[in-house]
């Protein structure tokens, strides 16, 4: 989204997302609609101009655009996370809790249980 605009980068990850389904069976055309909803609408639609927009608005130094970069991708992966938990959930097919899913999903609370299991 930073480097072509939201709409030409939903388009790419969107195409990225068919080649990889279609030719490499990766994540597969039942889930395609999830993982461009996830990985494409997310980010693109919701926070390049939600959260990276704002926070490079006026004059764009280093630090402002590094942080705006770091910013907008850890809401667009949690979102995203969050998403796939809630779209799972919907489709009556998790054997985890709605919570417990979501603590599992979540990136920080991931790495913190990975650490924990290996102290």
């Amino acid at each position: 989204s930073v480097l072509l605009g939201p709409y030409a980068g939903l388009l790419v990850i969107s195409s990225i997302l068919v080649v990889q389904a279609l030719f490499f069976a990766d994540g597969g055309l039942l889930a395609l609609g999830c993982n461009i909803f996830n990985m494409g609408v997310i980010p693109c639609l919701l926070a390049y101009p939600l959260i990276y927009k704002p926070l490079t608005a006026g004059r764009r130094a280093n630090g402002k655009i590094w942080f705006a970069s770091v910013a907008s991708s850890v809401a667009a992966l949690t979102l995203g996370a969050s998403c796939v938990v809630l779209e799972t959930c919907f489709s009556g097919i998790s054997a985890l809790p709605f919570s417990r899913f979501l603590l599992l999903m979540l990136p920080a609370d991931a790495s913190h249980s990975y650490r924990d299991r290996n102290n």
